[in-house]
């Protein structure tokens, strides 16, 4: 909240459109803070040995961040998913990438995973 009034939305919601940046009068803003974020996260799949996949049905609406999943680790990368219903086919996308350690749990919840890691 601004003195005087007004309001600057940092969230981005679900939704079919995602866009990075918040069309104003002035300009597209935040385009340079949400750029960074993703350039932070493909750094550091990009180190990644494992990469989990939690609770997250990598819809192809999400195009930016499933490009970004699917090709920023190393092929060599452990893909650990648990994701339910939609295991399989995540499983699947990674493969057709190129992963050879592409693992799902089907029935598997994120509670369940927290506890095989203690």
């Amino acid at each position: 909240m601004y003195p005087g009034g007004g309001a600057l939305v940092s969230l981005i919601l679900p939704g079919r459109t995602k866009e990075f940046f918040y069309r104003t009068s002035v300009g597209d803003e935040w385009k340079f803070f949400f750029d960074s974020l993703w350039s932070q996260a493909e750094m550091l799949l990009k180190k990644a040995d494992k990469v989990v996949i939690c609770g997250y049905s990598m819809l192809s609406v999400d195009k930016r961040a499933c490009d970004m999943i699917l090709k920023a680790p190393h092929k060599k990368a452990k893909v650990e998913i648990i994701c339910g219903s939609q295991g399989q086919r995540i499983a699947n996308d990674f493969r057709k990438a190129g992963y050879e350690n592409a693992s799902f749990d089907a029935s598997g919840r994120f509670e369940q995973w927290v506890e095989t890691q203690q």
